[in-house]
């Protein structure tokens, strides 16, 4: 028996292009400013702290992160969401990594030690973190109340309902990456470089307000704008006092582990199906 015809939907295959072509030309274009630099180190070094060195860095990863995932929006249909929703997030924090090696790591500007990945003191440092989180989750809540008495209704819980109503196996791989992939990734590029950055060059409150004020920005919801910029001070807070990245993976995967898992409790888990 031979195999079933894959459905496409010619709408995806239009947005496929489009994203497709214009990713490529962004990518060269960013190629040329982000990482030709990083062919030689003393011009890595005395560039990679400069704020338009951020700036491109991070377009880099936004646009090689949507050029990475347009292959699952041009071979699956809208009944996969889950499946795109994982691939996307994968998509994402490969491109971040990718980009803080090859303009950090690789010319020697920082090593994975400076940022503050290693193992020393790491059971005080899963502790702070554990602390921290629980803080984000505290300040989550009332943020969230508050808005609601203004009337500006949360969407974190609308937008992530189709992945707590999957089945097990798709839920169980998008918990996954929201709890352990995207905080490392995510710590390591925001707190690790881009904090670091900015501290390096400006006074402490640019580094907290700036860095937070961007990591906010690209999660592209405004109902929850404030809420994940206050998150991302204490992250922030966690980095500097510690100078870990530890804690704030931990506190950063708390996080997101407790959302998920009260939205699949919500939703009745798998069951929640219609």
């Amino acid at each position: 028996m031979g195999s079933a015809p894959i459905d496409i939907d010619p709408a995806n295959i239009l947005f496929a292009v489009l994203i497709g072509l214009g990713s490529i030309a962004c990518i060269a274009g960013l190629l040329l400013f982000v990482v030709s630099p990083s062919l030689d180190a003393d011009l890595a070094r005395r560039s990679a702290f400069a704020p338009q060195t951020l700036a491109g860095g991070l377009a880099l990863a936004v646009v090689l992160g949507a050029l990475l995932a347009t292959p699952v929006y041009l071979f699956t249909t809208r009944d996969d969401d889950v499946l795109r929703r994982s691939i996307a997030l994968l998509a994402g924090q490969t491109a971040l990594l990718t980009v803080l090696v090859i303009r950090v790591i690789r010319p020697g500007v920082l090593t994975w030690d400076d940022l503050g990945l290693n193992a020393v003191a790491l059971d005080r440092r899963i502790w702070q973190g554990v602390i921290g989180g629980l803080a984000i989750l505290a300040l989550s809540v009332s943020a969230t109340q508050a808005l609601q008495e203004v009337g500006v209704a949360p969407t974190q819980y609308t937008e992530f309902m189709p992945v707590a109503q999957a089945d097990p196996t798709q839920f169980a791989g998008f918990f996954l990456l929201a709890v352990v992939v995207a905080p490392a990734c995510e710590e390591l590029f925001f707190r690790g470089w881009m904090f670091t950055a900015l501290r390096h060059r400006y006074a402490r409150w640019v580094a907290y307000c700036g860095s937070g004020a961007v990591f906010a920005a690209i999660h592209l919801n405004v109902q929850a704008l404030a809420p994940i910029a206050a998150m991302a001070l204490i992250l922030a807070f966690l980095y500097d006092r510690t100078r870990s990245v530890i804690p704030s993976m931990v506190a950063h995967g708390l996080n997101n582990a407790v959302m998920l898992a009260s939205l699949y409790w919500l939703s009745g888990g798998s069951s929640g199906r219609g």
